[in-house]
């Protein structure tokens, strides 16, 4: 079985907001300032205040920007009877063997959701890295720091953390609120 991630619709319109509030400072910024602003003192700042506008146009749009790709090319979550794979752009970058999870559960917060993944303690199997390159180490450290758990999948709806507890895995995975 294989879960997408899926944004929701007022989240994507309150960062659509607050990037267009942020950019919005950054035009008006570049605005006033090449209005108002005398010509001896933009000669020395000038430099500095355009990249503060740009830099606050970027700010707030940025974030927009990666939920619109992230909704174009979704993450998943491929479960089997041995493991959950993780994957991004349809390449698998990790999978957690069923035997070491000991509790799924759905996280909320104020504008991040997703599913968390605790780990049983001592681990009798290993995490299988697919990409060379995916920085697990980090990955695993901002999980337990930002969410209290051992791996956080960011932007897997409720209805996904549904349809993985429906599943019949008996003994193998326990999950819960």
């Amino acid at each position: 079985m294989e879960l997408p991630t899926q944004i929701d619709p007022a989240l994507k319109r309150k960062v659509l907001f607050r990037g267009i509030f942020i950019g919005g400072l950054g035009a008006l910024w570049l605005f006033v300032t090449g209005i108002f602003v005398p010509v001896s003192l933009l000669s020395k700042w000038g430099v500095a205040i355009f990249f503060l506008g740009i830099g606050l146009i970027h700010l707030g749009l940025t974030p927009y920007r990666k939920l619109n790709r992230l909704e174009l090319s979704p993450r998943h979550i491929q479960i089997s009877k041995e493991s959950v794979c993780y994957k991004e752009n349809g390449h698998p970058l990790f999978s957690i063997p069923l035997r070491i999870i000991q509790q799924i559960r759905f996280v909320k917060k104020k504008r991040i959701y997703g599913i968390a993944i605790l780990l049983k303690k001592p681990m009798q199997e290993k995490i299988l890295i697919h990409h060379p390159r995916f920085p697990m180490k980090k990955f695993h450290e901002k999980s337990l720091y930002r969410y209290r758990c051992d791996f956080f999948l960011p932007y897997f709806s409720k209805k996904t953390f549904d349809q993985i507890t429906r599943l019949s895995l008996p003994g193998q995975c326990r999950a819960c609120e």
